[in-house]
């Protein structure tokens, strides 16, 4: 009689075979059970509490990295030789720039044509705000969203694009990445708590689109990690009303603005295919890929 594989192996063998779907399910379990300590500790009557519950958000944001960490690992890879591939050094300059501009760019098309829907714009970007802009955008591009983009585009991403094309990809994991925030549609104060499921899925498919063409065509995960830290923070600045910077409590949205922020980005989204093609979403002829063992 065969004799049956160890639960060790079992586990071993899934890491081996099924990469790609143990790394969102890691990914999911390590930020939801930081999230479920977020969530518990909101609920707790002790000036400790914040404390904690700052920390465990800011580990949220490294679920994705360490799932990556976790399957390089246990296939026997390095993890120092995966991460000097998806942080290129030679990426030119303009990369960075655009990485920068783009969220900008998406605002200034989204308050434009939110003002013709017949929304109230508020008047523009705040100068009282700039002292804490350069801060936040670092914050958020090494803490509070760009080093998600460790795990999402810097393993998962070329993982996909080994069995589908480049739009596939980009919405496929762009819907695994909307459904990963779920938890912080239950937790006040977020932005997805004032915000509708399905808008946010949709805003960020066309997000990942962007993303795949800023790794596509630099083969870097930096310029990601920039264009999604300054995603996080141009917003704020510029078309959410009522923003507290003293508490940094997300408002609400108007309905007629996200759904002009979700057009102008998938007007930008569907731009980029159009312009580089579905199959690649750049010009060059091979894709970044990934070999750590």
């Amino acid at each position: 009689m065969e004799k049956k594989g160890s639960l060790g192996q079992v586990v071993k063998e899934c890491f081996r075979v099924r990469p790609l779907a143990v790394y969102f399910v890691l990914a999911y379990l390590l930020s939801w059970l930081c999230w479920g300590v977020v969530f518990l500790t909101n609920r707790i009557n002790a000036s400790v509490a914040p404390i904690i519950a700052g920390l465990f958000t800011l580990l949220v944001g490294f679920g994705p990295f360490m799932a990556a960490i976790l399957v390089v690992k246990v296939n026997g890879g390095s993890v120092k030789q995966w991460l000097r591939q998806i942080f290129v050094r030679k990426v030119k300059f303009h990369w960075y720039l655009v990485a920068l501009v783009i969220p900008i760019a998406i605002i200034n098309v989204c308050g434009e044509l939110y003002a013709l829907m017949g929304g109230d714009v508020v008047g523009g970007f705040d100068l009282n705000l700039l002292a804490i802009l350069i801060p936040l955008f670092l914050f958020n591009t090494l803490l509070g969203g760009g080093q998600e983009e460790l795990g999402w585009r810097g393993f998962a991403l070329p993982k996909l694009q080994e069995k589908y094309n480049a739009l596939s990809a980009s919405i496929i994991l762009g819907f695994l990445h909307a459904l990963w925030h779920l938890p912080m549609f239950i937790i006040p104060g977020t932005y997805q708590a004032n915000t509708s499921l399905l808008y946010y899925i949709l805003n960020v498919i066309g997000f990942a689109v962007v993303c795949t063409w800023l790794y596509n065509n630099t083969g870097s995960i930096v310029p990601v990690m920039v264009f999604h830290g300054m995603n996080n923070t141009i917003p704020i600045f510029t078309l959410l009303p009522s923003f507290d910077p003293a508490t940094m409590v997300i408002p609400e949205m108007p309905t007629l603005l996200t759904i002009a922020h979700l057009l102008t980005y998938l007007a930008v989204a569907i731009i980029i295919s159009l312009s580089f093609g579905v199959k690649r979403l750049t010009r060059k002829a091979e894709l970044p890929t990934l070999v750590y063992n």
